[in-house]
Parts: C-alpha cells; sequence; structure tokens
C-alpha cells in the first residue's frame, strides 16, 4: 500500500480485518519532541494510523533510502518506535530493516514489527552496536506499555533505548 512521501506498508492477507483503513504519513526528525541518543542518526519516520485495530500479522514498513545516507546494503538499521513510559515520549526497539533496491525496509521476525498505529523511526548507529532482548519474570513489567524490550549496545557504552 503506498502512502504519500514515497513510504509503503506491506499488509499481509487477513492481518487487519476487511475495510481497514491504514493511513501513512512522512515524519521529519524535527516532528518528535524527545531526541534521539547521539550515536543514533536519524533516517526517516513514519506514521501508521490504523485507529485502534491491532494487525494478526506484521505490516512491512518501507521507507527510500536518502539520498548520501552512506547506508549499504550490509549496514545496520534499527527501528524504533515511539511509545510512552511514565506520561514522557520514549523509544522502543521495534525492529530492524535491510536496504535492498533503494528502500529500507523492515525485517522482522524475531521483532514484533509494525502491528499497531505508532510512530516509527528508521535510525543508523554511528558505531557499532549489537542488541540483547530480555527477558524478565511476569508482572516485573506488566505496568510499562512496552511491546519490545531490548538493549542496544555501543562500543565503548550501553544505552536504553
Amino acid at each position: 500500500m503506498p502512502g504519500p512521501g514515497d513510504i509503503y506498508a506491506i499488509v499481509p492477507e487477513g492481518a487487519v480485518p476487511e475495510g481497514t483503513k491504514i493511513k501513512l504519513a512522512p515524519l521529519a526528525q524535527s516532528d518528535f519532541t524527545t531526541e534521539l541518543p547521539p550515536e543514533l542518526a536519524f533516517i526517516g519516520a513514519v506514521s501508521l494510523d490504523m485507529g485502534d485495530v491491532v494487525a494478526t500479522k506484521e505490516l512491512k514498513l518501507s521507507i527510500a533510502n536518502p539520498e548520501g545516507s552512506g547506508i549499504t546494503p550490509d549496514g545496520q538499521i534499527f527501528v524504533l518506535k515511539q511509545i510512552e513510559v511514565a506520561g514522557r515520549p520514549e523509544y522502543a526497539l521495534n525492529n530492524i530493516a535491510h536496504l535492498a533496491d533503494g528502500r529500507i525496509t523492515t525485517a522482522s521476525p524475531p521483532f514484533p514489527g509494525a502491528v499497531a498505529s505508532s510512530r516509527y523511526v528508521w535510525v543508523k548507529p554511528m558505531v557499532p552496536m549489537s542488541v540483547t532482548r530480555l527477558y524478565t519474570s511476569t508482572g516485573l513489567l506488566d505496568d510499562i506499555p512496552i511491546d519490545s524490550f531490548g538493549i542496544v549496545y555501543g562500543w565503548n557504552e550501553s544505552f536504553r533505548l
């Protein structure tokens, strides 16, 4: 499904109820009030609006590779989802993405991917990073609305998204 600004959502058959309206809108870095960590460079962002519908299968989101991005097909790209924690906007690691044919497209599993309305942000690490998935005992994070919890480790230090 094409959206404005050369963004796309690839919606698998049966992922949302028939007749669900899906709206896509490109976002600029200035549309966000929460700054990204300095180790992450903004590539692009998309607003996905499906109302209150939660997809049963992940929607693949795709943006055009910005001119001069320096992104290569084997480069690291993370997709963050804007969430709210204690009343403040924050970012949660939601997916990874890959460059192919001039487009940067989400690549889960193993991440939950885009299954609900939100703002999704593509970022390029400025230092080599790896992702660790944390599993917690039940109840520990019940009050925090996070569908994915990851810690991204930088070259010399770590930080929480």
